[in-house]
């Protein structure tokens, strides 16, 4: 871990247990702690205001707050800054239920020597900051999956994400107006068609109301909300595959037109000039 210079706002009502967890302090071998001592939690909040602090070293039983009353205040006050908790013997299990509620660790007086004490506090501020960090890029692929179902329930094509046991997660609009389906219907309800990733396929759909409808269907794979799914592009081609059938049929009587004509047929190109 990277040395650095901790700055601790020890907030502890006996004079001897704060001097002697200064001087421990003051042996530190792999980082520097500056400490500023509060002997109430009125007086630490204060500080807390006035000052930038790295870390919140508190005893649970203070004059002014006592037990868990003491780690919500100083969390509601502080939520930035790491909170270790100091407890006696006989309070530990308050410290356990602390450290529960959002501190980041317990001390139990007369059980740390210097160097453990150091490593802890080091730790904690450490741990805080990997939390914090985790907690930002949770908020941002949150932002980016928000931004992303926008896009997917604004586009035109009809978008469907399906599980890698073929059950429907997502669903569009435009594809609740392909299937003439809700969506509530749809989702956790299976996929009938065959889905595989990097495949483009055409697919029938039969609607509730007998009409049939052909989509062509392109399918990739991705990774939707932690698990690997596919996500399903479809289009409504019929009126294309119905422009298609009509110009082959057209095609196909010219053609027998053309065969059974006992004259000859010319077709000549006319250049101008």
């Amino acid at each position: 871990m990277e040395e650095r210079d901790i700055k601790v706002l020890l907030i502890e009502d006996n004079q001897d247990d704060a001097e002697l967890l200064q001087r421990k302090l003051a042996k530190s071998v792999n980082g520097h702690f500056t400490v500023t001592t509060a002997k109430c939690l009125k007086d630490g909040l204060e500080k807390l205001t006035a000052n930038s602090h790295d870390l919140i070293l508190s005893d649970l039983g203070l004059p002014d707050s006592h037990g868990l009353d003491t780690v919500t205040q100083v969390l509601q006050m502080a939520p930035d800054i790491p909170l270790v908790v100091l407890s006696g013997y006989d309070d530990e299990s308050v410290a356990i239920k602390a450290v529960q509620l959002g501190a980041q660790d317990y001390m139990v007086k007369g059980q740390m020597d210097g160097t453990q004490m150091e490593r802890s506090l080091s730790y904690a501020v450490e741990r805080f900051r990997l939390q914090r960090e985790l907690e930002q890029h949770t908020q941002e692929i949150s932002k980016i999956q928000a931004n992303l179902l926008k896009i997917l329930d604004k586009n035109a094509d009809a978008i469907i994400v399906v599980s890698k046991n073929k059950q429907i997660l997502f669903i569009n609009p435009a594809a609740e107006s392909l299937f003439r389906c809700n969506r509530k219907a749809l989702l956790n309800t299976p996929f009938i068609f065959p889905v595989e990733g990097g495949k483009t396929s055409e697919i029938d759909i039969k609607r509730q109301n007998g009409e049939k409808t052909i989509a062509e269907m392109r399918v990739v794979d991705i990774d939707w909300e932690g698990t690997l799914a596919y996500l399903a592009s479809l289009r409504d081609v019929t009126e294309q595959k119905k422009a298609e059938e009509k110009l082959r049929e057209s095609e196909e009587k010219f053609s027998k037109a053309f065969r059974s004509s006992p004259d000859m047929i010319v077709i000549t190109t006319v250049k101008d000039g």
